[in-house]
């Protein structure tokens, strides 16, 4: 454990574990600014992790875990605190939100039986739901309100995101949790669209 967290990426990933057991203690005290400011500590050091793992050569399963469980702790807490500081936002999209919660509950589910432990699936769909979630949440606790057109694209990636997580859990003997996307199965190595969305970070 102490060996992993020499590693830069993984030291990352621990501040952002740290940062949110700070989140909940502003939480807890109605800091909504800096539960905002807490979702920018959280989005940089879930963006640098992944790239410095990957350029200086530290990629491991440890991390990979390590990096899904810091991210589904941010998560969902997120989820908490906002039902829990902005209500209005449940009251006014009960449905879109069970949706929501509901299709990303079920891949949670199914990967968990399927794998036997959190399938930390890195889809790219997925890391662009993640930039929307961040700039949608990040907004609305720095401001102290939600602004719904962000509300909307933010949800509307996020089911789309979790409808290809199951559906690749669901429909693949052996989950390959580096596909990347789950049109890369009908796609050769060499197609043009593939290329350029694997260069992506």
């Amino acid at each position: 454990m102490i060996a992993h967290l020499r590693k830069v990426p993984n030291q990352l990933t621990a501040i952002r574990l740290v940062t949110v057991f700070l989140m909940w203690i502003w939480a807890f005290h109605d800091k909504r600014f800096l539960i905002g400011v807490g979702f920018i500590i959280g989005a940089v050091t879930d963006t640098l992790d992944g790239v410095l793992a990957r350029r200086l050569n530290q990629t491991s399963a440890f991390g990979s875990q390590f990096d899904s469980v810091a991210d589904r702790f941010l998560h969902y807490s997120a989820i908490i605190w906002i039902f829990w500081l902005m209500p209005e936002i449940l009251r006014e999209n009960t449905v879109l939100l069970l949706l929501a919660i509901g299709m990303n509950f079920a891949s949670f589910l199914v990967g968990l039986i399927k794998l036997r432990r959190f399938a930390n699936l890195h889809l790219y769909l997925t890391k662009l739901t993640s930039v929307f979630l961040y700039v949608f949440i990040t907004h609305a606790f720095l401001v102290g309100h939600y602004n719904q057109v962000l509300f909307l694209i933010a949800m509307l990636f996020y089911v789309i995101a979790s409808t290809e997580s199951l559906v690749l859990q669901l429909t693949s003997p052996e989950v390959d949790e580096h596909m990347g996307s789950l049109l890369f199965r009908y796609m050769d190595d060499d197609h043009p669209i593939r290329k350029v969305i694997s260069r992506l970070p």
